[in-house]
């Protein structure tokens, strides 16, 4: 199949469709070739970015704990405050059975950035909070629905 690409569509094999198809093909053919890449990668040039595709890589491959120490190194000092490296941290904890640390987090980049506290990342800390607290949960859920209605409501006017 990646030679069908190569050699008869050059044209179409750089679409994002035909990259996800070859990235699915290579994936099924060597499937430990992401987390060795990353892994490689990182011990080259063990920068945050690396760090971070590292976890990536280690999370995809079902190596939470790993992930999990990895993403903790991600987001302290200078990248304390990262957005995305702590979202990382948080499928990682929760994949990992410690949604008490990974409600903290997410609680914490709320309180930064409030307006990140919508959509997907609302549910996350309600599902975080259904392993620790059923009627933070509760809560959890109900704020999250609230805030999907208001986000909706918001767009509908804008339209």
């Amino acid at each position: 199949m990646v030679c069908f690409f190569a050699e008869y569509l050059p044209e179409v094999r750089h679409t994002r469709v035909a990259r996800k198809a070859v990235g699915v093909v290579t994936a099924s053919i060597d499937p430990g070739r992401g987390l060795r890449t990353a892994r490689a990668d990182y011990e080259r040039t063990p920068s945050i970015e690396h760090r971070a595709r590292l976890a990536d890589a280690l999370l995809a491959a079902d190596q939470s704990e790993d992930a999990v120490e990895h993403y903790r190194q991600c987001v302290s000092g200078p990248n304390t405050k990262d957005a995305k490296l702590r979202a990382g941290l948080v499928r990682a904890l929760l994949l990992a059975v410690q949604p008490r640390e990974a409600a903290d987090v997410l609680r914490a980049l709320f309180a930064d950035e409030p307006e990140r506290y919508v959509g997907a990342n609302a549910l996350l800390l309600a599902r975080a909070l259904a392993e620790v607290d059923e009627l933070q949960a509760l809560a959890a859920f109900d704020e999250a629905l609230h805030r999907h209605a208001a986000a909706s409501a918001a767009s509908t006017r804008a339209s």
